[in-house]
């Protein structure tokens, strides 16, 4: 499972609220249920941080939360894949923006256009 792109923000949120105080704790809606299901996934303990109400966050989890992406060869939390062409996201990592490409037919013309040269 890939970490939505609603999770993604929703941490990057997070993360920028961390830079002003030691955690935050935010309510149970669809994001948050999204990166719970991530970290139970990718067995990231929840168990101290969470209740049925809300997530506790802390610069720790979001670690392991980037540690997992890291290692996964997919972009950290706070790297925004859009704007980036599909070879500089691939540099990133394996996930891409889909909705920010090259189209392929561009790339056959210009390569069939200067061989013609």
């Amino acid at each position: 499972m890939n970490l939505p792109g609603r999770a993604r923000n929703g941490l990057n949120g997070v993360a920028r609220e961390l830079l002003r105080q030691p955690w935050v704790e935010k309510p149970r809606r669809q994001w948050v249920d999204d990166v719970v299901a991530w970290c139970h996934q990718h067995d990231i303990d929840l168990a101290t941080r969470i209740n049925s109400k809300a997530l506790r966050f802390d610069a720790a989890l979001l670690t392991q939360i980037n540690d997992v992406l890291e290692s996964a060869r997919i972009a950290p939390l706070g790297r925004s894949l859009s704007g980036l062409t599909s070879s500089a996201q691939a540099k990133e990592g394996v996930e891409e923006d889909k909705a920010t490409r090259e189209s392929p037919v561009r790339g056959v013309y210009s390569s069939v256009f200067h061989r013609s040269q």
